[in-house]
């Protein structure tokens, strides 16, 4: 699927950006009932990864934990969003009661009754990469000995992790949950950027990090 930035010929399946927006510009009037954490994995902060793991924070509607956050810089960013505790302790080190990581390696899905059954959803905050090399199974199932469920067979960031277990903790069906397979972004200059991510698809529209097309416009292919 394309993304068309500022103008430009259009191709056969050109779809406009559109940024999630909850009501009102608020949070959503539903919160899950089961609890999410976000376990950092990412060394250190930098901007792409706040832009997803701001956006995780809206999509959510209720209170989120960051843990394992031990860069200072990334823990006083994270502590400026509404809603969200900051840990540097990992979650194994928390009292999360029953927990359950998203783990695109994982042998089931994420169903509505798991989100019932389980106390805590554990979501990897790990930025993604060209092909999935199962870091979440390495870094997180596996060190914190806790059973996992998937979300698609499609790499998805963070946010978009965040989006899909949401719906689903609210009733929604994996199956009946629309992604693209990964992304090109088209600029009006000509420059096209590939994500093999899946990002949701509401109608004709692509929901997509807000920030994200604007950072890349300025930012593709620097080391942060």
């Amino acid at each position: 699927m394309h993304l068309l930035i500022g103008g430009g010929v259009a191709s056969a399946r050109a779809s406009p950006v559109r940024s999630q927006k909850l009501p009102n510009g608020k949070r959503g009037k539903k919160v899950p009932p089961v609890r999410l954490v976000i376990e950092n994995l990412e060394p250190k902060h930098s901007e792409w990864l706040m832009l997803e793991y701001a956006h995780a924070c809206t999509l959510w509607g209720g209170e989120i934990t960051f843990s394992n956050v031990r860069d200072p810089k990334l823990q006083r960013a994270l502590q400026k969003l509404d809603g969200v505790h900051v840990s540097s302790r990992g979650v194994r080190e928390l009292d999360i009661g029953d927990g359950v990581v998203l783990d695109p390696k994982a042998g089931k899905p994420l169903t509505t009754a798991d989100c019932k059954a389980f106390d805590t959803l554990i979501v990897g905050g790990i930025l993604g990469g060209e092909v999935m090399r199962g870091r979440t199974r390495e870094l997180l199932t596996r060190r914190a000995k806790l059973p996992a469920r998937h979300l698609g067979a499609i790499q998805l960031p963070i946010d978009v992790a965040v989006f899909a277990a949401r719906a689903i903790a609210l009733g929604a069906k994996l199956e009946d949950l629309e992604f693209t397979n990964g992304l090109t972004v088209r600029y009006a200059d000509g420059m096209d950027i590939e994500l093999p991510y899946g990002y949701p698809v509401s109608g004709e529209k692509v929901i997509v990090t807000p920030g994200l097309v604007d950072y890349l416009a300025k930012h593709w292919g620097e080391e942060e």
